[in-house]
């Protein structure tokens, strides 16, 4: 008896299967949008004081996007991509150590089936993951 029940627990278990916790807002509260650029896309990260290295002078993320010290396209032609994902098209790439001055840290391109065009940068390498929620 007891074996006929784990097993309809079992099969009920992978009928329902099991789903993230995780929603849209919980994400974006954790990740800080610092750049916005138009209707193309908006930059969030979780590292809201990440420093980067541009011609030897250290700029927080957000001053260097806001004060024109660099643009997205530089940013990721100074970074190393290491993932393409099934999700539509998005990019994975880990910072250079060119660049990198309190640590590394990653950036995911969105670009989902959904339409999300948006930026994610954070320090860990699954960072894409934050392109379902944004």
């Amino acid at each position: 008896m007891i074996k006929k029940f784990m097993i309809l627990c079992l099969i009920a278990f992978l009928l329902c299967g099991c789903h993230d916790n995780k929603n849209k807002n919980d994400i974006l509260n954790y990740m800080e949008r610092i750049y916005y650029k138009d209707d193309e896309y908006a930059i969030y990260s979780n590292f809201t004081n990440l420093q980067i290295k541009i011609d030897n002078q250290i700029y927080t993320l957000k001053d260097a996007f806001e004060k024109n010290k660099i643009t997205l396209e530089e940013l990721i032609n100074n970074m190393i991509w290491f993932a393409d994902y099934n999700d539509g098209g998005s990019k994975a790439y880990k910072s250079s150590s060119e660049m990198e001055v309190n640590g590394e840290f990653y950036l995911a391109t969105c670009n989902t089936v959904h339409g999300n065009k948006n930026i994610v940068i954070g320090n860990t390498s699954n960072i894409v993951d934050y392109c379902q929620y944004n």
